[in-house]
């Protein structure tokens, strides 16, 4: 029954009909030893077949199913064949079945195509993104920029061709360890198609504490003037819409509080009587570089007209033609110079002035004795002496010329 070639056919119960039951002829048979029995054409179909995304056209082939077997070989022949996708790109694709055999104890009798389509599915294929842990300092709102992406489950080849993008807020806008809801999580790219991702992910943030300056304003006095009872200051740094709340406490006040000399000093604010610290939940503070000299004690002015030095020095007290020592008139202008009086200071020197020019060369006027502060009493005494010799002798020489004369 098989299929094949020179197949031999034997033929018997012929029968003559020709009125006399085949008596007029005699029959005989001639076997036939080149007859062919062709094998029986029959089809083969696929079953639907679907696969995730792998970046392939690769296959496996769908159940196959044979029309046309006679009865009898039903489960003895059977059909193989490769399969491969049309394109690799997630869709409904269709199937190129090649190399169609048909294989089992029958298989011999059928004959088939080599080729036959089917239908597929390349589905999408899930991946996750991770987001980098981000941080920002303290800006009263839950604003984030999103972290750099990574994205996991990108088959090779499709790598730098397919992007995640999304928006990242903080769940909190106070400062400490937060979470970072990234929502609208799409992709992007050339193969983008190719992928499926969850629309909302969650990260990593920290929102860091904002630093706070307190800053003095600038405050001076004069010399022996009390120092200010009460310093005044502001605090840099809050966001718009906050500042110290009302129920704590902002001073300044000097780092110093027994100053009293000429210079400068420091103004320290506090919160709370800390100058630095944390401030509830979102600020740190400290004081500004410049508190360290916001407050400055100036010299007084000061002008001393009737101070004689018959008042200071003594033993000349109505001697105006006494002469003064060096020593003499350096402990008075110590005596001056102890009254912090900087200038215009004049002395009143046996009804003559010794005046001091900018070259600190004193000369004799009359009405008294300037000094600058930038001319020590030293320096005074020893001019006052030398112009004292020189009026002794000049006068001693002209005793000589009016008694020779």
């Amino acid at each position: 029954k098989n299929a094949g070639t020179n197949k031999t056919v034997t033929v018997s119960g012929a029968t003559i009909s020709d009125g006399n039951e085949g008596g007029n002829y005699n029959v005989t048979y001639a076997d036939n030893t080149a007859s062919t029995i062709n094998p029986k054409a029959i089809t083969a179909s696929f079953a639907d077949i679907s696969k995730v995304y792998d970046g392939t056209t690769n296959a496996t082939a769908g159940e196959g199913t044979l029309d046309g077997v006679v009865e009898g070989d039903t489960g003895k022949v059977s059909v193989t064949a490769n399969a491969a996708y049309d394109e690799k790109n997630a869709g409904n694709r269709t199937v190129n079945y090649t190399g169609v055999t048909l294989t089992d104890e029958e298989a011999g009798n059928y004959s088939i195509a080599e080729t036959a389509t089917g239908a597929g599915t390349i589905t999408a294929k899930e991946i996750t993104a991770s987001f980098a842990d981000i941080s920002k300092v303290y800006d009263g709102t839950t604003t984030a920029t999103a972290g750099e992406r990574t994205l996991d489950g990108v088959v090779d080849g499709d790598k730098g061709k397919v992007e995640v993008t999304a928006s990242a807020t903080y769940d909190s806008k106070d400062a400490g360890n937060r979470i970072i809801n990234y929502t609208g999580v799409e992709l992007s790219g050339a193969e983008a198609a190719n992928y499926t991702i969850a629309r909302t992910l969650t990260g990593k943030g920290t929102i860091n504490r904002k630093a706070l300056e307190l800053v003095a304003d600038p405050a001076s006095t004069e010399y022996g003037d009390y120092n200010p009872a009460s310093f005044t200051g502001r605090v840099d740094g809050f966001v718009a819409g906050e500042s110290v709340s009302s129920g704590d406490s902002l001073l300044f006040a000097l780092s110093d509080p027994s100053a009293s000399a000429v210079g400068s000093y420091g103004i320290t604010g506090t919160i709370n009587g800390s100058a630095s610290g944390e401030y509830g939940l979102n600020y740190t503070f400290t004081n500004a570089a410049s508190n360290e000299n916001a407050f400055t004690i100036y010299a007084r002015p000061a002008s001393v007209q009737d101070m004689v030095l018959s008042d200071i020095i003594p033993g000349i007290k109505g001697k105006p033609g006494a002469d003064i020592s060096a020593t003499a008139l350096d402990n008075a202008m110590e005596q001056a110079r102890d009254k912090r009086a900087e200038v215009g200071i004049e002395f009143a020197v046996a009804q003559t002035i010794l005046s001091v020019d900018a070259d600190k060369t004193l000369s004799l006027e009359n009405q008294g004795m300037k000094k600058p502060p930038s001319m020590t009493a030293q320096e005074v005494a020893e001019q006052v002496h030398a112009q004292q010799t020189d009026n002794a002798t000049g006068t001693e020489e002209s005793k000589r010329k009016k008694g020779a004369a």
